[in-house]
Order: structure tokens, then sequence, then C-alpha cells
């Protein structure tokens, strides 16, 4: 499995398609790993040159508990390729990393893709009531036990302590991000729900005691007149109030920002709305010419 190190981790990477081809850098979510891009891969590897990695923290990536920041991560990886510049694509926080990439290394991005993510240094928003329940649960199920410093003493791969119980605090992260708070489970595609509850076990925090990326400074939200580069910009219509925030902060704050919603998704409509999704990115890609 091909790895890049870099200092205090071994970092999981996977390309497909020609390497003379446009290249399209891919970075998942926190509800899993680079797998959740396969169908982008199947999709896009013919006519496109994507690399997709695992941030430190999630999927096959092994991460020390030293300082790290997400986008130098990411421009280590391109730079480690020889890829010149890239559409960044990212869903979640991934989104996130993708829009603190053009910033930090305008010169390396074409292009950048967000789906259901908002800049980094963005305020905190009002949550509804049953916003706050379902997070109030998520966080309650996933305390852990205190007291164990020594990693020694952890169990779960990597040293990474297990939550109580995996399965519920699974189904309580697709009840926040698979559904949102106006759907039930038992609404949504099963098919949808067994792919995004897989991906989620599979792709999991391998250590949830890393320390919290090295943030892009001056932050995103600040900076947004600075993106000259086009910006596709996507939210669910049943996501979270922040996510909604984030999306008209992005598409009325940015230069070039073309925005999108999925009337029939939440966090998650690259794994819910995916013939949707490629549909969107595939005309989006092709009004950006400078590729």
């Amino acid at each position: 499995m091909p790895h890049l190190s870099l200092p205090g981790a071994s970092l999981y990477w996977e390309s497909d398609g020609s390497a003379s081809a446009p290249a399209l850098l891919a970075i998942p979510g926190g509800m899993g790993s680079l797998r959740m891009w396969d169908r982008l891969v199947a999709a896009r590897a013919s006519v496109d040159h994507v690399v997709r990695f695992d941030p430190r923290g999630f999927g096959a990536t092994i991460a020390e508990r030293t300082p790290y920041a997400n986008h130098e991560d990411a421009i280590a990886l391109l730079d480690h390729l020889g890829i010149a510049a890239a559409t960044i694509v990212g869903t979640g926080r991934g989104a996130t990393i993708a829009l603190d990439v053009a910033l930090a290394a305008p010169d390396r991005v074409v292009g950048v893709v967000m789906v259901c993510g908002g800049p980094s240094g963005h305020p905190s928003v009002d949550l509804g009531a049953r916003e706050e329940r379902l997070l109030a649960q998520f966080d309650a199920l996933h305390e852990t036990d205190a007291g164990v410093d020594d990693p020694e003493d952890r169990t779960g791969p990597e040293g990474a302590t297990p939550p109580r119980d995996i399965q519920a605090l699974v189904e309580q992260e697709l009840a926040i991000w698979a559904a949102g708070p106006g759907r039930a489970l038992r609404d949504l595609d099963p098919a949808f729900l067994s792919l995004a509850r897989r991906l989620d076990r599979n792709g999991r925090r391998r250590d949830d005691r890393l320390p919290r990326p090295t943030p892009l400074q001056p932050p995103a939200v600040d900076r947004l007149a600075e993106v000259e580069v086009p910006v596709l910009v996507m939210a669910g219509a049943h996501d979270l109030s922040p996510a909604i925030a984030h999306f008209h902060t992005l598409v009325e704050g940015l230069p070039n920002a073309t925005g999108f919603r999925f009337d029939d998704s939440a966090h998650l409509p690259v794994l819910e709305r995916p013939e949707e999704f490629e549909r969107v990115l595939d005309t989006w890609l092709g009004e950006v010419s400078d590729r």
C-alpha cells in the first residue's frame, strides 16, 4: 500500500488514471476513509488523474501525536507525486482542508469543490433543539473511560480508545449526518445507509488523542476574497444549521463561486445522491476549462 512518510505520519494515498491527465485531489470527510471516493474514481479516472488520501487520524494513515496541518499534508502529497496543480475536491472536513490548500498554495490549485463543508475559522452557529439533542446524544456515547494515559493500557488500533458502544455511536452519527435533523433513518435508502455505516465503521479515527491540526492563519473565513479560482459549493437541504450557514457564507463571499443544493440529502450527498453529484461535478468541470 502506498504511503508518504511525513514528520510524525505515514500518509496513505491512492492514485488512479493517467498522470498526464488533469489532476483531481479528493479529500474525505470525517465519516469514512478515502474509500468514500470509490465511485468518483470509477467515474473520473478515465479522464482525470484522481488522487486521494486518508488525513491523519483516519483510515489507513498512521500518525504520531505530533503537531501537523492538514493542508500542508495535502500539499506535500502533490509535491511527492509531481503534480503542479490540481482541482481539490473535499466533503465535510475535507472541504475545509481543500479551501485551506487553495489559500496556502494558490499556484497549486485550479479549482475547488466543497461538499457540505465550511471555511476554517467560521464562527459558531446556533443550533435548533433537535440538532442539540442529536449532538448531545453523540457526545454522551463518545465519552471514554477516564484516567487512561498510557497508550499501552488502551485497546483498539494504534492505541485508540474504543467508544463504549461502537455500533450505537455509528448509528448516532448516521442519524446526525446521513439523515439530518429533519429525517429519520427508517426513511432513507437501505443501500445508502449500509454503505455509510460500513464507511463510518472502517474509516473511524484511529486515535482520538491526536492533537488538533494546526489551523491556517489567518483562517479562510477572513480571506474568501483572496480565492480567485472557481469554487463549486454544495450543500444538502437536510444538513445541520452550521452547514447551511457555511454554504451561504461561501457562495456570498467567494468571488467565483457556484452554489448547488441537494434537495434530498443531508451531509453525505456524495454517497446518497452519487448520480446527481457526478452530473453536477462533470458539468462544472466542463465549464472550468483551465485544467
